[in-house]
């Protein structure tokens, strides 16, 4: 009796899980119509800028716990907008209406960073050496202030018509989105600008830089996009409408969104979204917190890793007094298997 051994061991991987993003509320109703920065520990902080565009009275930072907590951080700002951390956990502020910027220590109490000529600032950035950026609406420039306290201009150009989000990548490029004209800039660290896209809508709010690219707030538009370094842009929430809808991600709503800061792990965003959704309202205020969701890279990589499958040996008899199941009906059923472990 002649038997046929088919042996079969696979390593199968399946199909990589797909993850619905999603936008939720975190907060409730309060002011804070600047910018967003989040800590190291994941605490959100939110600037007030002010009741309305021309009219930035805003004095206050609030500091948001990541299941919402929310409680007074700063205060005495003239028109606070634009923010980030340095390495040390201080958070960088912008007046805008009081043309300076702002350091606050981790237990709150505020200090002037001296030396910026910022005018009417509002975005900023670090870069992995320290060096402070500025984007400055008053007079169409990003400056750059070293850790020694240098002030220089990087660039002045009729592009930056009130540059207002501020990011900078991995190899030191800085990028702007204007509120005026939706344009996303690029200035490389010899200070050559070029037009990376423009988005939407023709405002831009604030953008930043997380997981290798951009996310950029179309504030008329009522939606976020996502902005690869070479200029592909993809719309990531918002459904057009303005609204203040939870739900899957492009179907969710924001009403006049602004700030936007990614969490430290760069899963979650983070964007004020104005509750009036009246168009005809002016008033910035009051704002909510929304979260997009994002596909968080442990998590993925843990259910791929689960989803690796090890089929055993298989034996297949084909002498006569073997099981019923025939050769071909055997890899029949292995085909099958594997397609169904497959997504297929």
């Amino acid at each position: 009796m002649k038997k046929f051994i088919l042996a079969l061991s696979l390593v199968l991987f399946v199909v990589p899980v797909v993850f619905s993003q999603t936008v939720t509320t975190l907060s409730d109703a309060f002011n804070g119509s600047g910018g967003i920065a989040v800590d190291a520990e994941g605490n959100i902080y939110v600037a007030d800028f002010g009741d309305l565009l021309n009219n930035a009275n805003g004095t206050q930072v609030w500091k948001i716990t990541p299941d919402g907590i929310r409680t007074e951080f700063a205060t005495g700002l003239q028109g606070a907008s634009g923010n980030t951390f340095d390495a040390e956990g201080n958070l960088y502020q912008s007046n805008i209406a009081g043309n300076r910027i702002s350091i606050i220590t981790p237990d709150g109490e505020v200090s002037t960073l001296e030396n910026t000529l910022a005018a009417s600032p509002v975005g900023l950035d670090f870069d992995s050496l320290g060096n402070l950026f500025i984007a400055n609406c008053g007079n169409r420039s990003i400056r750059k202030v070293t850790p020694e306290g240098e002030s220089s201009l990087l660039v002045r150009h009729n592009l930056l018509f009130c540059p207002n989000g501020l990011a900078v990548d991995d190899d030191g490029n800085v990028y702007a989105g204007t509120f005026n004209g939706g344009r996303v800039l690029k200035t490389t660290p010899d200070g050559t600008l070029t037009i990376l896209a423009t988005v939407p809508g023709g405002a831009i709010g604030h953008l930043t830089y997380a997981n290798g690219m951009l996310y950029v707030v179309a504030r008329n538009d009522h939606s976020v996009y996502q902005l690869t370094l070479d200029g592909e842009l993809t719309k990531l929430a918002g459904s057009g409408d303005q609204g203040n809808a939870d739900g899957p991600a492009l179907e969710s709503s924001f009403s006049l969104p602004n700030g936007i800061a990614a969490s430290p792990d760069g899963s979650k965003l983070y964007i004020n979204s104005k509750v009036n959704v009246d168009p005809n309202d002016p008033a910035l205020n009051p704002i909510l917190v929304r979260v997009i969701h994002l596909t968080d890279a442990a998590e993925s990589e843990a259910q791929v890793d689960q989803s690796i499958l090890t089929l055993p040996t298989l034996s297949l008899d084909a002498s006569p007094s073997a099981s019923s199941l025939s050769l071909d009906d055997e890899l029949a059923f292995v085909t099958c298997a594997v397609a169904c472990l497959a997504g297929n």
